[in-house]
């Protein structure tokens, strides 16, 4: 395959990819709007079954612990995305924004 070939796709696949995690966001976010956390957690968790560890679906299900009041799975969660996606600052700002957020969540 040449190089080009090989270059495109990579394109498809990273698109697929964003097109199943969108999919999976919005359908998750739709449940937790509702108040199904219980149904919005199957819809993630299969997802990342399928995929493989997924930073982005791994940062949904983060919120989604922290909804259900799940501190602990919360934070793991969010380390795991953190692996998945690296130690940059702006991985770790993330990182701190989606504790803070879901500190405040699992209190009320």
């Amino acid at each position: 395959m040449s190089e080009l070939g090989a270059e495109a796709e990579s394109a498809v696949e990273r698109s697929a990819d964003a097109d199943l995690v969108r999919s999976v966001e919005l359908r998750a976010r739709t449940l937790l709007d509702v108040g199904d956390v219980r149904e919005a957690r199957a819809v993630v968790q299969e997802a990342l079954e399928a995929s493989g560890d997924h930073a982005d679906l791994l940062w949904m299900l983060a919120d989604i612990e922290f909804t259900a009041g799940d501190l602990v799975a919360g934070r793991s969660c969010l380390m795991e995305a953190v692996a998945v996606n690296g130690n940059d600052a702006a991985v770790i700002a993330r990182w701190i924004g989606a504790l803070r957020r879901g500190g405040k969540a699992g209190q009320d």
